[in-house]
């Protein structure tokens, strides 16, 4: 096959992977990962409180306290709410309001009281609320690290479908932040490809593309100085990033990164790369651009999709471009496309119409799946329902 360019298509599928698909593994859903956060902010600071002895234990449990001070400023000052009404805030709204802060310190202003006194309190430097997105991401890699170095138990319907991926035919779009996907292909997959997060050149063994444009839990800036073993930069192989330009490393093993000097693990410092899921995303190193300029490509050159547990969010522009340039590169060949998920709304329904057009059918295109209950025939039920999903 190839590609409207001419080119060899490496992939004619794609998976889509959303949030939907990792809460089959106990992962949280967009709404429920910031009160996920702060309870667990919370059981962490009670538990410190009880036997906080010496300097370096008060040092640990002022962490966690602080960063919940940080979350109260940013909720009161510009969400309106507080912990008791998490409910009526939407994750996109306090993940860009996070990142803004984060990005533009500027706008903070001139810090009260209580911000400068988080400030001294910060044991990396912080500026108050400007700090708080690199603290919560920080608070989710735990989170997520743990939950990951528990599951080692998939559900069966969620092994089928990664067992069933091909690295010569099958490329991998991940919107989330957990390893489950990428630890699976690349130390349980019984095809013992590498796993590449870049495009590569086509010669050679074939690998597994796996592509996270919102980054991933278990990618750092080298300046970090993380002392795990095992490092590597995640586009070593790539040639469109020069040597002394790569910044995101990653290293094999599910676990914390380690102080590079004092060889202890962090838990509430030292925040990955990651990007929150929302239509204003900024990109701070050139693999992160690289990663969304490989996510178009794949998609152009698709003629298959299969979405499993995505909602295709309507503020989520440049996934939504992606997906429309796949259909422009093909406008004299229908695409097939797959919705997997728990359950069809009319909202989702709507956001996929959107995009893909009125050919997507809530019969035709859609499956219906629980993917914490499902069996190993998922798979098959997939590959059966995609060969008749025309759009």
């Amino acid at each position: 096959m190839t590609s409207a360019s001419g080119s060899k298509s490496l992939f004619p599928r794609v998976f889509l992977f959303g949030a939907g698909f990792s809460a089959g593994m106990k992962y949280p859903l967009g709404g429920e990962l910031v009160p996920l956060v702060i309870e667990y902010l919370e059981r962490r600071a009670a538990r410190r409180a009880t036997r906080k002895r010496g300097q370096r234990l008060r040092d640990r449990y002022m962490q966690p306290q602080r960063i919940l001070r940080s979350i109260d400023l940013v909720l009161d000052k510009y969400c309106a709410c507080d912990r008791d009404s998490l409910e009526e805030l939407s994750v996109t709204e306090f993940f860009s309001i996070a990142h803004m802060l984060a990005q533009m310190p500027e706008l903070v202003g001139e810090e009260g009281h209580e911000e400068r006194e988080l400030v001294q309190l910060s044991t990396s430097g912080g500026h108050g609320v400007a700090q708080v997105f690199d603290d919560v991401a920080a608070v989710v890699r735990t989170v997520f690290t743990e939950r990951c170095q528990k599951n080692r138990r998939l559900p069966r319907g969620v092994r089928s479908v990664l067992e069933g991926l091909a690295p010569d035919r099958d490329a991998v779009v991940s919107f989330n932040w957990d390893e489950e996907v990428d630890y699976f292909l690349s130390m349980e997959h019984h095809s013992g490809a590498e796993v590449h997060y870049t495009y590569r050149t086509p010669w050679g063994p074939p690998a597994f593309l796996v592509l996270k444009p919102h980054g991933s839990v278990g990618w750092y800036d080298v300046a970090k100085g993380i002392g795990n073993a095992s490092t590597y930069f995640i586009a070593s192989g790539d040639s469109r990033v020069p040597r002394f330009q790569r910044r995101v490393l990653a290293y094999e093993e599910i676990g914390f990164p380690v102080d590079l000097e004092h060889r202890r693990a962090y838990t509430l410092v030292c925040p990955p790369v990651i990007t929150p899921p929302t239509f204003a995303k900024q990109y701070q190193f050139l693999e992160q651009k690289l990663i969304w300029q490989d996510v178009i490509r794949a998609c152009r050159e698709a003629h298959e999709f299969v979405f499993l547990g995505y909602s295709l969010p309507i503020d989520d522009y440049l996934t939504r471009a992606a997906l429309r340039a796949a259909i422009q590169s093909h406008a004299r060949r229908r695409l097939r496309c797959l919705v997997v998920n728990k359950h069809l709304s009319p909202e989702l329904l709507a956001n996929y119409r959107s995009v893909l057009g009125p050919g997507m059918d809530e019969q035709r295109n859609f499956l219906a799946c629980d993917f914490t209950r499902a069996g190993a025939d998922l798979r098959e039920a997939i590959a059966t329902r995609l060969a008749a999903a025309h759009v």
